[in-house]
This record gives structure tokens, sequence and C-alpha cells, in this order.
């Protein structure tokens, strides 16, 4: 009987710290997600400053942004280069994608951008 209280006080104690330790794990994440969120600020602030041509900014900031696929919020210019090499190279396209090379629109985005442009035939 004994040893069931004293076993349930140290359950009890193990669970306070995992919670401790839970609060401590999601306040560093959150730190660690602020720090990287204005480390990114300053580098495409700094891109800004840069003498490079706007198509070259516009690559590096894209490249900068978050990759994940919740996040994708395309610019209208980084959609556009990025189906005009699609439709240059699909092959290359779907490789750059897969690799992570660069933060690209998804191939159905794609396709589907494809499908909404009206083509007429003239012969």
């Amino acid at each position: 009987d004994r040893t069931i209280f004293v076993l349930q006080k140290l359950l009890a104690k193990i669970s306070k710290k995992n919670q401790r330790i839970g609060t401590i794990k999601d306040n560093i994440e959150g730190k660690v997600h602020q720090r990287c969120a204005d480390q990114q600020k300053n580098l495409i602030s700094c891109l800004e400053t840069l003498n490079i041509p706007k198509i070259q900014k516009i690559m590096m900031t894209e490249c900068l942004k978050s990759s994940s696929p919740e996040d994708s919020d395309f610019s209208e210019t980084w959609t556009f280069l990025s189906l005009l090499l699609y439709i240059e190279s699909p092959r290359t396209y779907k490789y750059l994608l897969i690799n992570k090379f660069m933060n690209l629109p998804p191939i159905k985005t794609m396709k589907r951008y494809l499908h909404q442009i009206k083509i007429e035939c003239q012969f």
C-alpha cells in the first residue's frame, strides 16, 4: 500500500517535469523560429541593396523564403518565371523540384496554369 503511494507520487513528479520540459521545448522552438525569421528578413533587406539585376533579386528572395508547402505564397513574377522554366523543360523543372534546389510551385500548379492559357491554332 505504501509502495503504491510512493509510485503515484513519483509518477506525478515525472508528469510535472515532462510538462515543464514540453513548455521549455516550445519556448526554445518559438525563439529559434523568430530568430530565423529575423535573419531571413535581414538577408532579404541586404539583397535589396545589392547592385544586381532585378530578376536575380527575385530568384534569391524566393529561394530564401520558407520551402514548406503550407507557406507557399509565390510572387506573381516568380510564378511566371517558374512557368517559363516548366514550359522550356518539364524534366529540368521536376529535377529542381524533387531535389529542392529551388523553392518552386508544384507541378500540378504549373499544369493548372498551362490549361488556363487559351491557345488558338492558326494555320
